[in-house]
């Protein structure tokens, strides 16, 4: 979590420093990452890094926090809908990430730092059904997939569609 002097400063310069971060940690996995880069790249100097931030995770679970936040927001998913329906959000969606500006900081978070971190989070499943589990775990899983293997991105679509048909027992 960054520091409350982080969350202060102008906007103009929490950006060029967010910025900054999105730039480096979409080239370099955390394990290469170097604050010498980020402070040159954003012109603060290494105790001003240190002093917004306590390392270089804390620096990328803030861009994670704020990539996943913008991300998540245009896509509403409700679980009621039909898989036709949730098939051309997810198709939407896939379009939009690929196309979108925090493509290469999800693929590598996916390809080097996902196991990197602690687990953010636990969850709340206990209102899920267990079809409701199911289909978030495959939905989940294919947007990775297509993001990672985008030439074989209609593959897991298809895929998806004929698994979410037969949880949820429709016909098509």
């Amino acid at each position: 979590m960054p520091s409350k002097t982080f969350m202060n400063l102008n906007d103009d310069k929490r950006n060029r420093i967010t910025t900054v971060l999105l730039s480096v940690f979409s080239q370099d996995s955390l394990n290469e990452a170097k604050v010498s880069t980020i402070v040159k790249q954003a012109g603060i100097s290494r105790g001003a890094f240190y002093k917004y931030f306590s390392d270089l995770n804390d620096a990328y679970q803030y861009i994670f926090r704020i990539a996943m936040q913008n991300i998540h927001r245009p896509f509403k998913f409700d679980r009621t809908l039909n898989t036709e329906t949730i098939m051309t959000a997810i198709q939407e969606f896939v379009n939009q990430q690929r196309d979108g500006k925090y493509h290469d900081f999800i693929k590598l978070y996916y390809q080097k730092n996902q196991y990197l971190l602690p687990t953010q989070y636990e969850p709340d499943v206990s209102k899920l059904s267990p079809e409701q589990w199911s289909s978030s775990v495959l939905i989940h899983q294919t947007i990775k997939d297509c993001l990672l293997y985008p030439a074989a991105e209609n593959k897991y679509l298809d895929l998806l569609k004929k698994s979410l048909n037969k949880l949820f027992k429709e016909d098509n």
